[in-house]
C-alpha cells in the first residue's frame, strides 16, 4: 500500500472514530457510500478503513444490513451542558428531568448544568473544557450582540431552547407560537365568542408577538374584533403584578368590552384574575380566559382558579426536550450544520372557557 493511502485511512479512521463517539448502540452507521460522499474518500481507502476498524472491535459490519458500533466506552459518553437562568422555574426542572430521564435512552450523555443569573452575561466565566455540547434556556429578555457573537464562534455545537434566530447561524428549538396564539383564537370562536382581547404580559419578543399575531389574525378572520392590552412589561418586572395593575387601571376606565381573552403568558393570569374578580367579572361566566404554556402557578387570594382550571395551549415538554437532543447529537456528529425546529402546540381543555351564553 502507498503511504499516502496509508495517510488517507488514518485521516478518515479518526473522522469516523469522532462521529462514532455520538452515535448511539444499535443504530446503522453511515453506509460506505455515505461515508465515501460525506468524507471525499475513495471506496478503496473507506473499505480498508473499515476492514480496521472492525479487526480493532470498533465497529461490525453486518451483510445488508449495515455498520454498527460494537465497542461502548465510558468515555464515549458526550458531555452537555445545560446552560440555565433564573433557577428553579417549573420549565427548567421538566426540562432537566427529561434530559436525566431520556439520557438512559438511545443517545447516552451526561448532563452538566451551569446556572447564570439572569443579568449577567452566561458567558462571561462559562468554562466548557471537557463539554461536547450545550443546551442554552436563555432568560425572557433581549439577547445581546456579544451574546450572539460568543454563540456563533464557539467551538463546541450549541442548540438555544424556546428563542428564535430566524436570520442567524444559530440552532435553536421553539414552540410554534403563531401556532399558539391561532388555537386559542379558534378555541374561543368555537365558543361562541366574537369581542375578544390579547393580553401581552411578556416584553415584546419575537415569540410574544408571533403569539400575539396569530391569536388577532385568526380571531379576525373568523369575524371577531381582537383588543390589544400591551402590559409594555420590561426586563425585571413580574408580569401577575404589571397584569393587575393594567387592568385595574383599564376596568376603572371602561366597562369590561370583551367576554374572551388570550393571556401570554399564563404567569400573566393570576394578576389578571384578581382584577377581574375585584371588578365583579367571573371566570368564565363573564369572561373566557386561556394562557399560553403550561406552568403551574398559585392561585390568587380570594380567586379559585388554578392550573386544574386554567385551559392553556402549550408545546409537549418531552417532545421539546426530545427534538433539542435529537438536534443538538446531529450537530455534534456532524450530520447537521445548523438546527432550526419549530414543536407542535396543543390545546388542553379545562374550565376557564365555556360557550357564550345569549
Amino acid at each position: 500500500m502507498r503511504k499516502t493511502q496509508e495517510e488517507q485511512v488514518c485521516r478518515l479512521k479518526k473522522e469516523l472514530i469522532s462521529a462514532l463517539t455520538f452515535h448511539p448502540l444499535g443504530k446503522p452507521f453511515f453506509s460506505v457510500r455515505t461515508i465515501h460522499e460525506k468524507f471525499k474518500f475513495n471506496f478503496r481507502v473507506v473499505k480498508k478503513t473499515l476492514h480496521d476498524m472492525e479487526t480493532e472491535g470498533l465497529i461490525k459490519l453486518v451483510p445488508r444490513v449495515g455498520i454498527f458500533k460494537t465497542k461502548p466506552e465510558e468515555t464515549d459518553v458526550p458531555i452537555i451542558a445545560l446552560i440555565i437562568f433564573e433557577y428553579p422555574a417549573p420549565l427548567i426542572e421538566a426540562i432537566h428531568i427529561l434530559l436525566a430521564e431520556l439520557s438512559q435512552g438511545g443517545n447516552r450523555y451526561k448532563i452538566v448544568q451551569y446556572t447564570f443569573c439572569r443579568d449577567k452575561y452566561f458567558f462571561s466565566n462559562l468554562n466548557l473544557t471537557g463539554i461536547n455540547g450545550a443546551l442554552l434556556l436563555l432568560p425572557s429578555r433581549q439577547i445581546t450582540l456579544e451574546e450572539i457573537n460568543w454563540i456563533m464562534h464557539c467551538s463546541i455545537p450549541f442548540l438555544v431552547l424556546q428563542k428564535h434566530f430566524e436570520e442567524l447561524p444559530i440552532s435553536f428549538v421553539v414552540e410554534d407560537d403563531y401556532q399558539c396564539g391561532a388555537l386559542a383564537a379558534l378555541h374561543l370562536l368555537k365558543n361562541g365568542h366574537r369581542k375578544l382581547a390579547v393580553i401581552v404580559a411578556e416584553p415584546r419578543l419575537y415569540g410574544v408577538c408571533c403569539k400575539r399575531d396569530g391569536f388577532r389574525f385568526t380571531a379576525e378572520s373568523g369575524g371577531a374584533s381582537v383588543e390589544v392590552i400591551d402590559c409594555n412589561l420590561t426586563e425585571g418586572e413580574f408580569s401577575s403584578a404589571k397584569v393587575y395593575d393594567v387592568m385595574k387601571q383599564y376596568l376603572k376606565q371602561t366597562p369590561c368590552r370583551f367576554t374572551g381573552v388570550f393571556v401570554i403568558t399564563v404567569y400573566g393570569v393570576p394578576g389578571l384574575l384578581s382584577a377581574l374578580l375585584e371588578n365583579g367579572i367571573s371566570v368564565p361566566a363573564d369572561v373566557s380566559v386561556i394562557g399560553s404554556d403550561e406552568i403551574c402557578f398559585d392561585p390568587t387570594p380570594d380567586c379559585s382558579s388554578s392550573q386544574s382550571m386554567l385551559t392553556t395551549v402549550s408545546p409537549d415538554p418531552r417532545t421539546l426536550v426530545e427534538q433539542a437532543i435529537t438536534g443538538l447529537f446531529s450537530l455534534m456528529d456532524g450530520s447537521q450544520q445548523i438546527v432550526h425546529c419549530r414543536i407542535p402546540v396543543s390545546l388542553k381543555i379545562r374550565k376557564s372557557v365555556q360557550p357564550l351564553s345569549g
